[in-house]
């Protein structure tokens, strides 16, 4: 075992993801964000000698277990490479007329839907951000954020349908005849920031923003270009008011502002975690998981529809947020490993892998560009919630959803179609 630091982890991962990246430069289109975002994670160490990692112990880290977290990582981008097949031509969608009427009502259903869920939500909202850190903390262990009903449920599953409905706001760009949805749609999609702060959680802060910059990516040369400056302009603003929202959130969790020395430099170092450390913390974490975790939770906290099916000595379920890794992001591919070790991780990975990589490349096959759109904004669900934790093995109904959505693209109708390639951008719609 070759022991490294927190700066020859970030040297270690930013020479492999960096060769990766040049490798694979040509074949990558929208899935730059992805490694962009890994370099992100990667580079802490280099710039921050004394990463804040909230207590993780030992500081050292084994050699074997980063290269194995660079390695998924990697190998994690092979489904989007097969979606950026089409992507990388950079499409013009333009929708099909005979679908408009069936569009405009799919939109309409999802806005008031939407809406439903907001109202409940917000109160909740409300009050998680009106507690204090250690209030919110208390809160999320004793599960009384959120009341246990139906309508929460409910809800709740409007809220996860999030990067379908960013999907809608940009399709309802390409005719003039949705336009007038966009706005309601935008809005919708908020739904999942509204139930994501009702439990104090950042997430939709981070996802939401992340989803709506790879799709424009895809989708920004079938808008006009009137369309594209107004998004633009809109989307400096909205930006700004997400890291308003985020940085006062992060503030009332992660630091006290004392102006004592110890206590000062103490908050200054939470502060660091709770904004950097969001994305930094992933490899050592995944480390400490390999090197220290033996007792494992089986099916009994993500995949649940699994327990009893598939026998697996795990926890008891009333401890797991106890322990220091139900706090820490290690990836999804840290969770996988919690489950029976490196079994579970192997099995689950092929898994996902085959399975998002095989729907892309069959429904690109199929020529049908409405259900690659669909499969891909799930799996950019997958992803980009992936590389902090394994948020859709969470619940069997969100799980399942999910999974039901892709596998019904095999036979819903194409309502999307390419008018061209290579840019030829459209000048007014």
């Amino acid at each position: 075992m070759i022991p490294l630091s927190t700066t020859g982890v970030s040297i270690v991962l930013l020479i492999i993801l960096g060769i990766t990246y040049i490798i694979l430069k040509r074949a990558l289109y929208s899935a730059k964000i992805y490694f962009m975002l890994l370099l992100i994670m990667s580079s802490a160490g280099v710039f921050i000698s004394d990463l804040p990692l909230m207590g993780l112990s030992p500081n050292i880290y084994q050699f074997e277990n980063i290269l194995l977290f660079a390695l998924l990582m990697v190998i994690s981008a092979i489904p989007w490479i097969s979606f950026d097949k089409i992507f990388r031509h950079l499409p013009v969608f333009t929708i099909k007329d005979r679908y408009i009427p069936l569009i405009r009502t799919i939109f309409i259903a999802t806005i008031i839907l939407s809406f439903i869920a907001i109202a409940y939500l917000l109160p909740y909202s409300i009050r998680s951000f009106m507690l204090g850190a250690s209030d919110i903390r208390s809160s999320i262990m004793n599960d009384y954020l959120l009341p246990p009903t139906l309508f929460t449920t409910f809800a709740v599953g409007i809220a996860a349908f999030y990067p379908i409905t960013i999907l809608f706001v940009y399709i309802s760009l390409l005719d003039s005849r949705l336009a007038k949805y966009t706005i309601w749609l935008i809005l919708s999609s908020l739904t999942y920031i509204v139930s994501n702060t009702a439990i104090a959680g950042r997430d939709g802060l981070i996802f939401i923003p992340l989803i709506y910059l790879v799709l424009f990516i895809i989708f920004k040369n079938s808008i006009s270009h009137k369309r594209l400056k107004t998004i633009k302009r809109y989307g400096i603003i909205a930006g700004a008011s997400i890291l308003i929202a985020l940085s006062a959130i992060t503030v009332n969790r992660f630091y006290d502002g004392s102006n004592r020395s110890s206590q000062s430099k103490q908050s200054k170092q939470r502060l660091i975690y709770g904004t950097w450390g969001y994305f930094y913390q992933q490899p050592y974490v995944f480390d400490h998981i390999l090197e220290q975790f033996n007792n494992f939770y089986g099916f009994k906290r993500r995949l649940v529809f699994l327990d009893g099916v598939i026998k697996v000595e795990g926890k008891e379920k009333d401890k797991y947020r106890s322990d220091l890794h139900e706090i820490m992001f290690g990836t999804q591919y840290g969770e996988f490993y919690q489950i029976s070790g490196y079994s579970s991780l192997i099995t689950l990975t092929i898994i996902f892998l085959w399975f998002f990589n095989y729907m892309a490349n069959k429904l690109r096959r199929k020529k049908n560009i409405f259900g690659v759109l669909i499969c891909f904004a799930i799996y950019l669900n997958f992803m980009i919630s992936g590389m902090f934790y394994f948020r859709l093995g969470n619940s069997n109904g969100e799980f399942f959803l999910n999974i039901g959505i892709i596998l019904a693209t095999l036979f819903i109708p194409n309502i999307i179609q390419i008018k061209n390639y290579a840019g030829n951008q459209i000048e007014g719609r």
